[in-house]
Parts: structure tokens; C-alpha cells; sequence
């Protein structure tokens, strides 16, 4: 690499970085500008459009040359829609298709149209054709590189000096600042002579100032295998939907407000509704300028650091190669799915990274989980790493809003009748993968429930050929008992029809050569609940003395949705309730199949069906699942104002401390139905 200082000729010709690898030459053209808005009336944005149109880019290659603005003062806007429009473009095939993807209301928001209206503006004013393809292959080839040296917490001076004392010998760790402050000086005098300097000159500049630097530390390859797994974790996430790429603004917007304050990230939500996207989302935009760890449940490897850098090729320390890392721009750890970590070896794994990322001052946590409902999922993190990340910080996302169904409906106009309130699954559309599933149901009229649902899946085999359903189904079966018995893969070796269609289908996964697992949560939820209610017996090889895993409860909760849904009254939800009460087991189970009958779509009309069985023996049943609701469906009064005034809204002076507030609305269905039906029951 060789840098250059001001050159005429060049678009942006404050630095030239002229770079060779084994994919050929590149070169970057940077401007730096100490503030820069890319605004529609911003002069400094307009200055820089007028430079590159002088330029003439259009005679110029496009996929190794590349146009960049370095700004001092940065914002969410720039980190966040102006870096993701920047993304679109690159990754669009052309220019029609990034401005009609631009348009999408829901889809991009008015932080990108702005974005993109007034780069346009000022290219067409200098004298680009105003034609999409023409302003596009410039936008496509431009970068916005940023560095926050007079912030609060300045992220880029405290990656400047971590690298500063990766290069130097140990014994000299200790004039970080000093190398910083010579590199600035030699940077201007090279700058003001229009100069250019080498990597090997710039090395003997240094010695000879009396800096002692350490030997060639090359992770180069340890950080490529490192973003090939991070990549294929990546790619197992899906992201759209209906043939949609729906990115969740909302929630992008406050995880980038989250990650100015905090260093762990919770992105939480029920399942389905798209939290490992939003991971992906953010994930792939740090990528792009710096290196990201990702870990997910089926891909990490077993047995602490000494197995991950092992995998990596990595020989030297963990705190080395993760300095290494937050010096190069990265510095955050992503783990989809935290609950879903049921092995002890890859716990370890996990824990290792967290207390050594702990130690590294730059480096930040974000990961994926299902929120907490009455199940022991993660109470195996590092506590002493969590204490030195400080609070965890909870990122929501939730189903779909009436924008983003708007912006569906507009990229596919066949989900509109799904989308709109009026139609039998409108209960259940708003949720993103449950969406996914109703496109493949021919006539999803008769689909009403999230069980319903789960059950056409479970009997079709997901829509599979009449001689592969049965096939189809003894696999998702054999799944089922396997994650019932604390598995995550089961091998099948063998190529087969049913095989190829639950691959093909995205019912199943292949994370390892003949290995197979569910593709996603909610089908291991719903394939565990069906064989249940198939065959309850399978309970009598489950040891039911210890919580339920964080991968079997949902299911167990399915299974009281099926007996529930489809029994005549009752009875059959009764039994279950009853397998999962032998004595010694933990009554964490019985919960999860009684609070069912909340959770369901159907509650009010099943507590009616039920009216029985709740009301039988004083009503003993109905108590039980009152309490139940009070310890798992609400919060305390306090905790939510707490919630609210991180906001920053107004509360009351005066906060109730003892009520509490249900966080569903089947919970207050129930107390609304005990108040109707139940008078006489001291609850």
C-alpha cells in the first residue's frame, strides 16, 4: 500500500491510497472534511459532488475505484440510513432497481430518500445526466469513512491507540500516544509537499525517531477464516419474505442509539418476529469496514478459546487477536439465539469470548434471544464479563407496524389480502416467519391460529408431494424426539426425496455433512408440540426433574395448544397437564403446557370451552393458571415506569410500586373471564 498526499487529477485528492492484492489493484480517492451533512442545502456536500463530477467518474472503472468523504463529526443518520443507502447501491444490479427499492415506504426511510435526493441533485446541477443509471454508478462507487476524535467517547481515537500499541515492542507499549502524535506529523508534512510515502519508508521514519516496533504479528489468515464463519452463520438467517427484504427501521434506529451508550445488546422479542435479521442487518453493515465475531447455536465449536482459535488457524493469545481485531475496526461479538446454547462445551466457548472481550475496552456484545418467559435460559453467561459490559440494554422488536405492511403490500401485491385486518389470519400475519409459512398454504382462509398453522405445516410435511409426506413427516418426527432428548442434529446419510424437500422447502438445515436440524426455532417449536400430541408418551423418556431447555419449552407449550384447539372440550389438555406432573418433575413444565390456553389466539373461546375443567374442585385450575399469569405475563408497576423514563417521557410524581401490568393481552382475556365466570372463586 502507498499513500500520497494532495495530487492533481484526482477527484478527491486529500489522500490517495493506492492499493495491490491478489485481486488486482484498487485505489481510493478520500476527501476529508472536518464537518460534512449530506444534506440538500449542505455546501460542503455540493463542493464535494461538484469535485467528482470535474472528475469526470464515468470514464473511469468502477468496481476498484472508489470515492470516499472522511468526516470528523459524525451522527445516526451517517452511521446508521446514509451507510445502509451506500450498501443498497453497491449491492444493487442497477440503477432502476436501487431507486425503486429506494421509494419503498417501510422499506427505506426518509433519512435515505434524503440522502440519495440530495446527492442527486447536486451531481445533475454540475452536469450528470439525470438518469438512474448515471447517478447510480456514481453513488455506488462513493464511501463515507468516519471519525469521531472529539466525541464524548471517541471510538476512533481509542482504535487509534490500540493499534498504535499492537505495532510497537513491548517494552514501548507504553508511548502509544506518542507513535499516534508523530504519525499525525509525519501525515502533514507529507500532506503539505503533495507527497507520497511507502509502508518500508514509513517504518524507518519511525526508528529512527526511537520507536521500537514489534515484529510482524500477521492474523491475516486468522481473520479470513474468521469472516467465512461469521459469513456462513450470517447466511443461515434469512431476510426475506415474499421475495422481500424487509429491513425493521424501528428497530435498527434504537439499536444504533443503544450501542452510543452501551457495550451489551439484547435484541429481544417473541419468536418469529424477525430479531435475528435485525442481527444480520447490523452485523453486515460493520462488517464491511471492520471485522465481526458471529456465533450461533449449531456452528460454534465445542470446547472454550482453545477450539475457536484452533478452528481460526490462530496461533497467539486471545486478547492479542481480539486487540487486533478492535484495532482494525471491528469490535463486536454477535450471538444469535443466546438461549439456544445448551451445550456445555459451546457455553464455554461462549464465556471464554465475553471475558476477554470484557477486558478490551472497544470491543461490544450484541445477541439475539426470545424474552424471558417463566424458563432458566441464560443465567450460564459470565457474570463477571457481564459486570465489567455493564447493564445489558433491551432492543424490542416487534410484529410488523401498519407502514412495513404498506411496503409489503406494495413489493408484493399478492400479500395484501393476507396483510389486511379483515382476513381470518390476521392475528398471526404480523409476524414475520409466520407470514412466510401462510404463503405457502394454498387457501390460508381456515387459517386462524399460529397452531392451525402449525398443524397444516406438521400434516403436509410443508407442502410436500403425496408420496414424500409420509417420508417427510418420519424426519421432522425423528427431529422432534431428538430435540425432546436434548439433541440438535440427527444424521441422515442418505439422499432422498423427502430429504431434498425439506432442504429445498427451508424446513431443514444442513449445518454439518449429513447432519440436519430445523431451519428455524418456531419449526422446532411446532414439530415438538404436533409429535406430542401425536404420541404423549414420548414424555415418559424425558427427564422431567430439571427446567425445560430453552428448545423444548415453546414446544411443550404447542402440545397444549393442539390439545387444546382441537378437542371437543378439555380433557385432552388435562392429561398432558397431568404427564407433566408425575412427581419430581419441575413445575416449570406444567406451566408451559397450562399457559397455552392464555397464549392462544383462541383464548377467550377456549376458556368457555374449558369452563369445566377450570372450574372444577373450587376452581383450582383457574387459580393456578391466575398465578401462573402473575409470575410470567406481567411486570411491576415500577419496572415499567423505569422502562418508560429511560425514554425520557414524563411520568406521574406518584408510581404505583405493588400493581402490576399484564405484557399480553390474553392475559387480562383470562381475569376478564374469571370476573364474568367466576365470582365465587377466591382468586
Amino acid at each position: 500500500m502507498q499513500l500520497q498526499g494532495e495530487n492533481e487529477g484526482y477527484a478527491l485528492d486529500d489522500l490517495i491510497v493506492h492499493g495491490v492484492s491478489n485481486k488486482g489493484t484498487a485505489l481510493l480517492e478520500i476527501q476529508s472534511k472536518r464537518t460534512i451533512r449530506f444534506s440538500p442545502k449542505d455546501p460542503i456536500f455540493n463542493g464535494v459532488c461538484e469535485q467528482i463530477v470535474r472528475s469526470n467518474p464515468a470514464q473511469k472503472p468502477t468496481d476498484r475505484h472508489l470515492l470516499a468523504v472522511a468526516t470528523q463529526r459524525t451522527s445516526y443518520s451517517i452511521s446508521g440510513p446514509y451507510q445502509d443507502l451506500l450498501e443498497w447501491a453497491r449491492r444493487a444490479e442497477s440503477g432502476i432497481q436501487f431507486f425503486a427499492r429506494l421509494a419503498l415506504t417501510g422499506v427505506a426511510s426518509e433519512e435515505m430518500r434524503s440522502f440519495a435526493k440530495a446527492f442527486r441533485s447536486n451531481l445533475v446541477a454540475h452536469g450528470v445526466s439525470d438518469e438512474d443509471e448515471a447517478v447510480w454508478a456514481i453513488i455506488r462507487r462513493f464511501m463515507i469513512l468516519e471519525f469521531d476524535f472529539e466525541s464524548a467517547a471517541p471510538e476512533a481515537n481509542a482504535h487509534a491507540l490500540t493499534l498504535a500499541r499492537q505495532v510497537l515492542a513491548p517494552d514501548d507499549a507504553a508511548r502509544a500516544e506518542a507513535l499516534w502524535s508523530n504519525l499525525i506529523e509525519i501525515v502533514i508534512e507529507t500532506g503539505k509537499a503533495g507527497g507520497s510515502i511507502t509502508r518500508q519508508a514509513l517504518i524507518e521514519r519511525l526508528t529512527s525517531r526511537g520507536f521500537h516496533l514489534a515484529g510482524g504479528q500477521n492474523f491475516a489468515l486468522s481473520r479470513a477464516k474468521l469472516a467465512e464463519m461469521s459469513r456462513h452463520a450470517l447466511s443461515e438467517i434469512g431476510t426475506k419474505v415474499g421475495g422481500v427484504n424487509l429491513p425493521r427501521l424501528g428497530a435498527l434506529a434504537d439499536l444504533e442509539s443503544a450501542r452510543n451508550k452501551h457495550r451489551f445488546i439484547e435484541i429481544t422479542g417473541k419468536p418469529g418476529v424477525g430479531k435475528s435479521s435485525v442481527l444480520r442487518h447490523l452485523a453486515e453493515r460493520i462488517g464491511r469496514e471492520g471485522h465481526v465475531i458471529v456465533l450461533d447455536p449449531v456452528g460454534t465449536p465445542d470446547g472454550g478459546w482453545s477450539a475457536l482459535a484452533q478452528r481460526l488457524d490462530m496461533r497467539g493469545t486471545a486478547k492479542s487477536f481480539l486487540w487486533d481485531l478492535a484495532a482494525s475496526g471491528g469490535g463486536i461479538l454477535f450471538i444469535d439465539g443466546l438461549e439456544m446454547f445448551t451445550s456445555v462445551e459451546r457455553r464455554r466457548t461462549v464465556n471464554d469470548l465475553l471475558r476477554e472481550i470484557a477486558d478490551v475496552p472497544s470491543f461490544s456484545v450484541v445477541v439475539s434471544r426470545r424474552p424471558d418467559v417463566g424458563v432458566e435460559d441464560t443465567d450460564w453467561v459470565a457474570q463477571d464479563a457481564l459486570a465489567k459490559l455493564g447493564t445489558p440494554c433491551q432492543v424490542v422488536v416487534d410484529e410488523l407496524n401498519d407502514d412495513e405492511v404498506e411496503a409489503l403490500s406494495t413489493a408484493a401485491p399478492e400479500l395484501r389480502t393476507l396483510l389486511s385486518r379483515d382476513h381470518p389470519a390476521a392475528s398471526i400475519a404480523r409476524n414475520l416467519y409466520r407470514l412466510a409459512q401462510l404463503l405457502k398454504v394454498p387457501s390460508s382462509a381456515d387459517i386462524r391460529t399460529e397452531a392451525a398453522l402449525a398443524d397444516r405445516w406438521w400434516k403436509s410435511a410443508d407442502g410436500a408431494k403425496l408420496d414424500d409426506v409420509r417420508p417427510s413427516q418420519r424426519l421432522l418426527a425423528e427431529l422432534a424426539e431428538a430435540a425432546l432428548a436434548g439433541q440438535d442434529l440427527v444424521e441422515a446419510s442418505t439422499d432422498t426425496p423427502a430429504r431434498a424437500h425439506l432442504l429445498r422447502r427451508l424446513t431443514l438445515s444442513e449445518p454439518k455433512r449429513d447432519r440436519l436440524s430445523f431451519y428455524h426455532d418456531v419449526l422446532r417449536d411446532w414439530a415438538i408440540g404436533a409429535r406430542l400430541n401425536e404420541d404423549i408418551t414420548l414424555l415418559d423418556n424425558v427427564d422431567l426433574s430439571v427446567p425445560p431447555s430453552p428448545r423444548v419449552a415453546r414446544g411443550i407449550e404447542f402440545a397444549g395448544r393442539f390439545a387444546l384447539e382441537q378437542g371437543p372440550d378439555g380433557s385432552n389438555w388435562t392429561v398432558l397437564l397431568g404427564a407433566l406432573s408425575r412427581p419430581g418433575a419441575h413445575d416449570a413444565w406444567r406451566r408451559q403446557a397450562l399457559m397455552a390456553i392464555v397464549r392462544s389466539e383462541l383464548s377467550a373461546r377456549l376458556l368457555s370451552r374449558c369452563r369445566a375443567a377450570l372450574l372444577a374442585d373450587g376452581g383450582a385450575l383457574l387459580v393456578e393458571i391466575c398465578t401462573a399469569i402473575v409470575a410470567t405475563e406481567t411486570i411491576s408497576a415500577a419496572s415499567a415506569f423505569k422502562e418508560i423514563a429511560a425514554t425520557g417521557a414524563e411520568l406521574p410524581v406518584e408510581s404505583p410500586g405493588s400493581l402490576r401490568i399484564a405484557t399480553t393481552l390474553s392475559a387480562p382475556t383470562v381475569l376478564m373471564w374469571c370476573a364474568v365466570n367466576a365470582n365465587d372463586i377466591p382468586i
